[in-house]
């Protein structure tokens, strides 16, 4: 897994861009996947085509 571009999505698309706004957001939110972040279509160059 790719920890920035992980890190660059977050940032984009929730502003979130310190490991504290992280951990405060996956503590207010019961429905984040985790899981989500490994997918490949955060990554196209892994996704099947």
């Amino acid at each position: 897994m790719d920890i920035e571009k992980t890190r660059e999505y977050l940032k984009r698309e929730f502003g979130i861009t310190t490991d504290q706004e992280f951990r405060e957001a996956y503590e207010n939110t019961r429905e984040i996947d985790i899981g989500l972040f490994a997918s490949p279509i955060f990554f196209p160059e892994r996704a099947a085509l």
